[in-house]
C-alpha cells in the first residue's frame, strides 16, 4: 500500500511540473490595424499559460519564418522588442493593407524551449480599410 501511495504522489507531482509549461489552445491569434506601418497581435487566448513569469520572449512570425516584432523580459531600448507585459498585445511592423499568414511563438527556459500558436491569417476586413489613404500614407 505504501508503494502505491508513493507512486501516486510522484505521478501527481510530475504532472504538476509538466503543466507549468505553456501550451497552445485551439484559438488563433488575432491581428488588427494599429497604423499604416504596424499591426497589433493579440495572443492572450492562443495559449494556456500557467505561470507567465516563465516566459522570456514572445514574437510574431510571418509565413516564411521572418520575425516582425516581439516582446521580451530583457527589454532594452530597441525598435524590434517591446517590454513583455502580461495580456499586452504585440506590436509588429507589417503593412496592414496586405494579407499575412502568421503565428506567435513563446520562448521559455524549460523543455521544450518554445511553443507556437496555431497559424492564423490576417486579411484586411473591408475595401474601405484597404483603400484608406491614412493606411497607405506610410505603407512600405
Amino acid at each position: 500500500m505504501n508503494q502505491a501511495f508513493i507512486f501516486l504522489v510522484v505521478t501527481i507531482h510530475a504532472s504538476a511540473i509538466v503543466s507549468q509549461v505553456p501550451t497552445q489552445t485551439n484559438i488563433k491569434p488575432i491581428m488588427e490595424v494599429l497604423d499604416g506601418e504596424h499591426v497589433l497581435v493579440d495572443y492572450s487566448k492562443s495559449f494556456n499559460i500557467p505561470d507567465f513569469s516563465k516566459i522570456e520572449t514572445v514574437v510574431v512570425i510571418v509565413e516564411g519564418g521572418r520575425f516582425y516584432g516581439g516582446a521580451t523580459r530583457y527589454y532594452e531600448d530597441s525598435k524590434d522588442y517591446q517590454k513583455l507585459v502580461k495580456n499586452e498585445k504585440l506590436k509588429a511592423e507589417l503593412n496592414p493593407c496586405q494579407t499575412h499568414t502568421f503565428c506567435v511563438r513563446l520562448y521559455f527556459k524549460e523543455d521544450p524551449t518554445y511553443v507556437d500558436s496555431f497559424q492564423a491569417e490576417y486579411v484586411p476586413e473591408t475595401m474601405e480599410q484597404v483603400d484608406s489613404p491614412v493606411l497607405h500614407l506610410h505603407a512600405k
